[in-house]
């Protein structure tokens, strides 16, 4: 009786002690979300104007207010929500992450490949509908002469109901550091033509 006993309560170190080394070796290697997934998540709240993820007022502008965003990106650093006046026509959106600020150029420029790198030609839905992220231009390796770059992505393929989104990846460079953001936001301009966003 006694051995029997013995014998089950070792079986029952043992389970705990394989299934807790286990999750010790798998979670190095646990992933997490990936920043196309994140972006997704935000693209498909676009036609909510980003309400279901908007929080508290934290700055305002003559022509636009900034809202704290209650979604937190895997890995950034803050998250913010900003409604442009669009002179009574409806309000335009744009949503903006900063994933990464530091002094270190070549952390920068690393971590800019790598989130380009994490959204090109990768595939998304909003709304169950599905697109493919392209990329607009020609990705440019950034160089500390240069103080901006931005590698801007549109939804393939293109239709009516978001064919003005865009999703940006972006490093400036900020006083003495350097910025790394992903932004979603409204363009109805052409590529080619400067001035403010315009509302539909």
């Amino acid at each position: 009786m006694k051995s029997n006993l013995h014998c089950f309560l070792f079986l029952v170190c043992f389970s705990l002690f394989t299934s807790s080394v286990n999750a010790q070796l798998k979670s190095p290697f646990a992933k997490g979300r990936s920043v196309a997934q994140d972006v997704e998540k935000i693209l498909d709240d676009y036609p909510n104007r980003f309400s279901s993820f908007t929080g508290e007022k934290i700055a305002e502008n003559p022509q636009s207010v900034e809202y704290a965003c209650t979604f937190l990106p895997e890995g950034a650093e803050e998250s913010v929500i900003t409604r442009y006046s669009a002179g009574g026509k409806r309000t335009v959106v744009a949503w903006r992450a900063t994933m990464l600020t530091t002094e270190n150029f070549s952390e920068a420029s690393k971590k800019f490949r790598q989130l380009y790198s994490a959204l090109n030609n990768k595939k998304i839905s909003i709304r169950l509908n599905p697109y493919n992220l392209k990329n607009e231009g020609t990705y440019e390796q950034p160089t500390e002469e240069k103080d901006f770059y931005s590698v801007i992505f549109k939804l393939d393929p293109n239709d009516d109901r978001y064919g003005h989104l865009r999703v940006e990846v972006s490093l400036q460079a900020v006083m003495m550091e350097w910025r790394i953001s992903v932004i979603v936001y409204e363009r109805d301009r052409a590529d080619n033509e400067r001035g403010d966003i315009k509302a539909d």
